[in-house]
């Protein structure tokens, strides 16, 4: 609402206001305030009236009007004008309703509003005839249009408005038991455990809490009072680490799982331990035992591993028994990776306890004699098996026997036997053989050898154990060093050893320094590779991100090819990139328009290139860059508008008459489309 002025009532107080200035004596303590109050309008205003009096004359009063000062627009709009604006519409919807944009995602707020601006300053389309056809209530535009004012594109994201509340403090009472039961469960260190902890707290102080009426508290309100004692702590970056337990998806056998089973047979409870393999699922050994002992478990292992069977890993539980020594050095000497599962999860275990369910359930269904006279019919089946093969085996081998070979110059093995050998073959055959189990003796032998070569004191001390540490390709070599050794009679015993494990010392160092040196190359080269792809895939996002931006606004991407094409004068670079964005982002453009609405892009894209005076979308980046302002010739202007042209008579015979003609009529044709363009 506003009030009209009179204009001669606006001069004769602008006039007094300058008065005022110039004039002591006018009024008696009369000043522009007072003179303000006494018209009854605003002291901003007579400021203004008085402003205009000085600097434009009394002519501005004679054609002052109320209210805002607007451009002449034409009351009527053509055909062609309200089919582009129906057109600019529609593409917001379909991109609504394929679900590329959601009402609530920012973006799509600010491509609606962003459109609902250009379409008021090109055709002066009303804020309500918009609210309409778009589909969005007036007032949300409104609380979009205030938030990007205030907050720019942060205050279109959407914002969770729901309550913050504190929970109600627990009695005294309660709290002072909490806090007490967990400094006594704080015997092994901290509380780990919280709903174990909680379930024990409510079962213990029962007649507490009903006597307050919090006897289902949770446990996350006692871990809170005991955060406040200190008392708990929980790790959360032992909750980021992956489950123990979970590596049974490699191959047969690369993991086995351990456990024990109780059940209650014959009126006795026995146990049974079981080894199952991770992968298939198949039970390679089982058996009962009134006790659980490391003895036993090893005796279940032994048959686990029998015949040549190899396991690569073992994974149990954390119990006692399973995490003996006696269990583990048999383990290493198997070479048997040992695992343990999580703590309190026993899905890493999953298969085999899913085994001793269907364990038991086939116990209490089965008939007990059954299963005994299937298992002894096994039994049976093998010794009897292993029986008739043995006899095969003896007939097959005397006829092996006494067989003529070809290879053996139609002889028989049998024949051969009974030769003797030459004196001389003999010997050289041993010495041979005696050269090459020197070279095939395992470490420990030969440390016995050099021990007993070189007359060192101690062989089964610690001399013999300090020189096992060593590898068996440096022993050989300090060997030989020691060996070249002129004055080595001459060393005490002592004197040796220190010079052999010296010697061997230096070499295996030398091996560590270059293996530490070849890790250490190996790693930057790592690291270079992986930069590398970082910046690979940095690149391949920008350029994704870029033509995403192309395909979702191709009038700013072609504002910002045209800048850069000016940037660029009289450089040949840019008619290799900047005119093909140029070309490609106009191609786009014209892609959602119709015939009779792409005439009147050319014509605002065409002016808008004419009456380009500044960098209004690169200026930030040009001058981060350094690149100096172009100057805007009308020769440069004119090779952009031709671009531009003939872009548009490439594509301009692919163009229907009217875009997306059937949507239109359906989505417009019941909200009163012919009255808000009359």
């Amino acid at each position: 609402m506003y009030i009209a002025y009179k204009p001669v009532f606006s001069f004769q107080l602008a006039v007094k206001a300058i008065a005022v200035s110039f004039f002591d004596n006018l009024g008696k303590g009369l000043t522009i305030k007072g003179l303000a109050k006494e018209s009854g309008i605003s002291e901003k205003q007579l400021h203004i009236w008085k402003r205009h009096l000085l600097t434009e004359g009394p002519k501005l009063f004679d054609r002052r009007r109320p209210g805002r000062k607007k451009e002449e627009v034409s009351r009527g709009r053509s055909k062609e004008t309200a089919i582009l604006i129906y057109e600019t519409i529609n593409r917001l919807l379909s991109k609504d309703r394929e679900g590329q944009r959601r009402p609530s995602d920012a973006d799509f707020k600010a491509d609606i509003l962003r459109e609902r601006k250009r379409l008021k300053e090109e055709f002066s389309l009303s804020f309500q005839d918009f609210s309409r056809l778009i589909g969005i209530p007036e007032s949300t535009l409104g609380l979009w249009q205030k938030k990007e004012r205030e907050e720019g594109k942060e205050g279109l994201k959407p914002k969770s408005r729901a309550p913050k509340k504190n929970a109600r403090k627990l009695p005294e009472e309660i709290i002072q038991a909490i806090q007490r039961y967990g400094q006594k469960s704080q015997r092994n260190g901290e509380v780990r455990n919280l709903s174990l902890f909680s379930r024990s707290f409510r079962r213990r102080y029962q007649r507490l809490l009903s006597a307050h009426r919090h006897l289902d508290i949770s446990a996350r309100v006692i871990g809170r009072y005991l955060k406040e004692a200190g008392l708990y702590r929980r790790k959360k970056e032992e909750k980021a680490k992956p489950k123990r337990g979970g590596f049974r998806y490699y191959f047969p056998f690369a993991q086995g799982l351990i456990d024990t089973t109780f059940f209650f047979f014959g009126g006795v409870w026995v146990k049974i331990i079981t080894v199952l393999d991770a992968f298939s699922r198949k039970v390679i050994a089982q058996t009962a035992f009134r006790r659980e002992s490391s003895q036993n478990v090893i005796r279940c292992l032994k048959r686990a591993l029998y015949k040549g069977r190899q396991l690569l890993s073992l994974l149990s539980d954390h119990g006692k028994v399973y995490k003996t020594e006696r269990v583990k050095k048999f383990l290493e000497k198997s070479g048997v990776l040992k695992l343990l599962s999580t703590p309190y999860y026993p899905q890493g275990k999953a298969p085999i306890e899913r085994y001793f369910r269907t364990l038991k359930e086939t116990l209490v269904e089965r008939n007990p004699i059954f299963l005994a006279l299937l298992g002894a019919w096994v039994k049976l089946k093998t010794m009897a098996a292993l029986l008739f093969l043995n006899l095969i085996l003896v007939g097959q081998r005397e006829i092996y026997n006494r067989a003529p070979m070809a290879a053996l110059n139609g002889s028989s093995p049998e024949a051969r036997v009974r030769e003797t050998p030459d004196t001389r073959v003999e010997k050289a055959t041993r010495f041979l053989l005696q050269e090459q189990a020197k070279e095939d003796q395992t470490k420990k032998e030969l440390v016995r050898a050099l021990v007993k070569e070189f007359q060192i004191p101690g062989r089964k001390g610690k001399a013999v154990r300090y020189l096992t540490l060593f590898q068996k390709k440096t022993l050989k070599e300090s060997a030989e060093a020691l060996r070249k050794k002129l004055a080595v009679s001459d060393l005490p015993s002592t004197g040796r050893f220190y010079y052999l494990a010296k010697v061997a010392q230096n070499i295996e160092e030398r091996e560590k320094e270059a293996a530490r040196k070849n890790a250490e190359k190996v790693l930057l080269q790592s690291q270079a590779q992986r930069k590398r792809e970082e910046r690979l895939r940095s690149e391949k996002e920008a350029a994704k991100m870029e033509e995403e931006r192309e395909e979702q606004e191709p009038e700013s991407m072609l504002k910002y090819a045209v800048e850069w094409y000016l940037c660029f004068e009289g450089n040949p670079f840019r008619e290799y990139l900047c005119k093909d964005k140029i070309a490609g982002a106009v191609q786009r453009l014209f892609s959602d328009c119709s015939l009779s609405s792409a005439s009147l892009v050319l014509e605002r894209i065409t002016k808008w290139v004419e009456r380009k005076e500044s960098l209004e979308v690169i200026g930030k980046e040009a001058s981060r860059l350094r690149i100096p302002v172009p100057f805007f010739s009308d020769s440069e202007k004119e090779r952009v508008i031709k671009i531009i042209q003939e872009t548009y008579r490439k594509v301009k015979d692919q163009l229907p008459q009217v875009q997306n003609f059937k949507e239109l009529w359906k989505h417009y044709s019941g909200i009163g489309m012919k009255s808000s363009f009359r």
